[in-house]
This record gives structure tokens, C-alpha cells and sequence, in this order.
């Protein structure tokens, strides 16, 4: 673990100019253009999954630019996610705000209906603090915001990769201690050194899930919409060969949902996450689309997000 802890540290200096500063990718986002897209001359392989499920995230990102659900709102809307899954749990997992009294009182109120589909879990911020609110509620599952490039840890976060990966390791090693599993979703991951921070890490948290003996799921969030879904794509933009590099250190792909700009046109990226030492099995969540039919208006679903 020692090694690969270290590895996250390495810059590799064509990109960085300076031992230890942060990878920008310049060459792709230059900035003064939109990003570049670059390909490599043999594609990765694809291996589609023979299991396929759906998630909901109505409660957590899904009111993240509207007003607020009340809570017999979240509690009709996940008795419907209920009805709609049927007994074999089609929808599997939602995930939930535990920081305001709203946020659980309606989660208290859907877990006394006892439902055993969809399975209610959390999303926290890496912080144990944060971490002391899933316990209080008993959760089996949390998703930590991860946040992976340097774009995040160095501008956003004001920090390096050691102090805030260290810091997610933290948090990370709280969960497996009380045996809930957590859930690191990777922010950015298709502007981040994937060979030097995304992978390692990813090798981190495998080695911590074999140790416990749980599952650690990582989630790929594609968070500027840069990534493109094609198979000779090259890194960092590049969701299949990211998808195949994770896959060659037993990271399997968990969930999956395809943007499209509108009805009927290719989709133009994907998010992604991810289960260490995962068995087979993918989630297809409902393509998400951008613009309505005529290509001008956004569709209900994307107002939301922008809150308009």
C-alpha cells in the first residue's frame, strides 16, 4: 500500500514543470480553445455486463438546483421508486441528504416503511463529521465525495494530493470499520492524472476492501461533461479506456448512464461508477437528455439542474 499511496505524489513533469505542482493537461484544455479531442490508434476491448439494474439519485443531485422536496414529497416519491422497481428491486439503491432535519425526517420516515428496494444510502462530504450523521441514521451504504483531479484538489480545495487523498482514506477507513460501505465518487475524473492519482487510489481503496472484507464502490462523475464514450478516445477524456484501466485492477463497472445533447442523436458522454473487486453486473440508469426534440428548449429534467 505504501508504494501506491506514494505514486499519487508523482507529477509527471512535461505536463507539471514544477517537482510536485499539479497536472493540468494543458495540451487538451488549453483554455483559449474548447477542450481538444485526441485518439489512440487501437481501441479498448468492451465487455458488456450480463446483469443489468437502475439507481435513483432523485433525492440527492436530483434536488440539488430546485427548491427543496418536502418531506411527504420524498416519502410518496420513494414509495413510488418502490412500486416501480417491483419485488426484484429493478431499482436498486437512492441516495440521500442527511445534513438538515428535513433531509432525516424523511429518511427516517422511508426507512420505517420497511421496503427492502430500493435501498436507501448517503452522500456525504469526506468528513468525519459528515461520516458521524450516517451512523446516527444506521446506513449500510454512503456515497464520499472525492473530488480527483488537481484541477479540484490544488484550485478548488487549496491543497495537495497527499493531505486531501489522505483525508479521504480517513473517512474511507471510518466506514469499513463499522462495516458500511462506502461509496467514493471521483469528481472531475475525466480532467485528473489517471495514472498517477485515479488508479493508485483506486488500488488504495481495493486493498483497504480486501483487508475488511467489504465492498468499496467508486463512482466516475464526468463532471464538466469532457469525457467521450469512444472506444480509441485517449486519457483523460476517454471513458472506455479509463473503464478498461480501472477494469485491469479489478474495479467493475456499477452504474452507467448515457447523455445525449437530444431524442435520437449519439450520446456525447457517460457517467460512470465503479465497485473494487466487483463482480459482474452493471446499472443502466435512463439516458439523460439535454435538450428537447427541437434542439432549443432543455428538457424538464436538465431546467431542474440549471434551476431554471
Amino acid at each position: 500500500m505504501a508504494e501506491a499511496a506514494a505514486t499519487w505524489l508523482n507529477v509527471g513533469q512535461a505536463e507539471a514543470g514544477v517537482d510536485g505542482g499539479p497536472v493540468y493537461f494543458r495540451s487538451t484544455f488549453p483554455y483559449a480553445l474548447p477542450p481538444l479531442a485526441r485518439f489512440e490508434p487501437d481501441p479498448v476491448p468492451l465487455a458488456p455486463a450480463p446483469e443489468i439494474w437502475i439507481t435513483d439519485t432523485t433525492f440527492r443531485d436530483g434536488q440539488q438546483s430546485r427548491a427543496p422536496y418536502a418531506v411527504d414529497e420524498i416519502v410518496d416519491l420513494y414509495e413510488l421508486l418502490h412500486r416501480l422497481g417491483g419485488p426484484r428491486g429493478m431499482i436498486r439503491q437512492t441516495e440521500m441528504f442527511l445534513y438538515t432535519k428535513r433531509d432525516r425526517d424523511a429518511l427516517e420516515r422511508c426507512q420505517a416503511l420497511g421496503h427492502r428496494f430500493p435501498e436507501i444510502t448517503g452522500w456525504i462530504r469526506a468528513s468525519l463529521d459528515d461520516y458521524r450523521l450516517v451512523r446516527a441514521a444506521r446506513l449500510q451504504e454512503t456515497g464520499i465525495l472525492t473530488s480527483i483531479s488537481d484541477y479540484h484538489i490544488f484550485k478548488k480545495l487549496q491543497s495537495d494530493r497527499r493531505s486531501v487523498l489522505d483525508g479521504y482514506l480517513r473517512v474511507v477507513d471510518a466506514c469499513l470499520a463499522d462495516g458500511v460501505i462506502p461509496r467514493c465518487h471521483f469528481e472531475d475524473v475525466t480532467r485528473s492524472d489517471i495514472d498517477h492519482v485515479v488508479v493508485p487510489f483506486a488500488e488504495v481503496l481495493m486493498e483497504r476492501s480486501r483487508d475488511a472484507g467489504l465492498p468499496v464502490k467508486v463512482r466516475l462523475p464526468d463532471t464538466l461533461g469532457v469525457g467521450i464514450p469512444l472506444p480509441n478516445a485517449s486519457l483523460p477524456r476517454g471513458i472506455p479506456r479509463l473503464v478498461d484501466a480501472l477494469r485491469q485492477k479489478k474495479l467493475e463497472p456499477k452504474r452507467l448512464r448515457f447523455v445525449h445533447s437530444k431524442e435520437g442523436a449519439p450520446a456525447e458522454f457517460v457517467l460512470l461508477s465503479a465497485a473494487a473487486g466487483g463482480r459482474l453486473g452493471v446499472e443502466i440508469m435512463p439516458p439523460l437528455m439535454i435538450y428537447k426534440k427541437d434542439g432549443k428548449d432543455f428538457t424538464d429534467e436538465t431546467a431542474r439542474i440549471y434551476g431554471e
